[in-house]
């Protein structure tokens, strides 16, 4: 695990000082065991230790060791509702897209006991304008953005309260809301799966940019990442595939084949993608699997 660790960060360092580098070829690492069912959102902690998956059909979120992707330990049984989004915060802080009890849970997560029983507590709830969430994360200043799919909405929270809303009322109609990412210059991307694209805000949710055919071919886009960099991992749902862009939104990679299929680089609907350096993990949501890949 230290090993893997010390490489994320070398990597990180060289792929954000390569401004040439154009297109990125995924090399397959590894796959998890297929205990989970319909596993959504992952989330790399940021230390390296810990990979959290939003196991929706087993209603918690498990910790695997991201090298070797073996389960760990797991956390909300008899909490959780159909999780679908996990997102690391500030101060320890894991946010947790409770989609079936209409609310965002907030745990302080400091890793795996000895015993295998994980080292989480529940600190707070957030339920003020949360309808069937699937999407959660933080932007700067502790402002929370929430994708509420149940309502077409889209929130903007801060100390736990509605200081801005994005919806129809608000002139702009959104259809099934998934994910809400914050990238690493501020930048918010929604994917609006319902509407097959993907929106950029600024942090106050003013729309700077609209990713949607013809250019960008998505059908059902779900879960974003970014990396340092800002190169963009996307998992596009029912085009089973995860498509990867540069900063400029140019495609620079692709894994999947457009059609359902299982092995290395088969997908299954894939819903969550995570990056760390040179590595990404996808949660193959029909395969009931995470997978490792390392770009090249």
């Amino acid at each position: 695990m230290l090993k893997l660790v010390s490489t994320l960060t070398a990597a990180i360092l060289i792929f954000s000082s390569n401004p040439l580098a154009e297109e990125i070829k995924p090399v397959f690492i590894g796959e998890s065991e297929r205990s989970f069912s319909r596993p959504h959102d992952v989330a790399i902690a940021p230390t390296g230790l810990y990979l959290l998956v939003a196991d929706l059909g087993n209603d918690v979120v498990k910790v695997l060791d991201p090298g070797s992707l073996k389960v760990l330990s797991a956390f909300g049984k008899g909490e959780l509702s159909s999780p679908h989004d996990v997102s690391f915060a500030s101060g320890e802080r894991v946010f947790v897209a409770d989609t079936g009890n209409d609310r965002i849970m907030v745990y302080k997560f400091k890793g795996v006991f000895r015993d295998g029983s994980a080292n989480v507590e529940h600190i707070e709830t957030y339920t003020q304008g949360i309808v069937s969430p699937e999407g959660v994360a933080e932007g700067s200043k502790g402002r929370v953005y929430v994708a509420n799919t149940g309502s077409g909405s889209i929130v903007a929270l801060e100390a736990g309260r509605i200081i801005k809303t994005v919806d129809e009322a608000a002139g702009q109609s959104l259809a099934r809301p998934h994910d809400i990412h914050v990238g690493p210059k501020g930048q918010v991307f929604l994917a609006d799966s319902g509407n097959h694209r993907i929106l950029v805000f600024d942090r106050d949710l003013n729309i700077l940019r609209e990713l949607k055919k013809p250019d960008y071919a998505f059908n059902e886009p779900k879960y974003v990442a970014t990396d340092e960099d800002g190169t963009l991992f996307l998992a596009d749902e029912y085009n089973h595939q995860i498509k990867i862009f540069d900063s400029g939104f140019h495609r620079i990679g692709l894994i999947g084949t457009g059609k359902r299929a299982d092995g290395p680089n088969g997908l299954n609907g894939p819903e969550g993608v995570d990056v760390a350096g040179r590595y990404f993990w996808v949660s193959d949501t029909h395969n009931h699997r995470i997978i490792l890949f390392k770009t090249r």
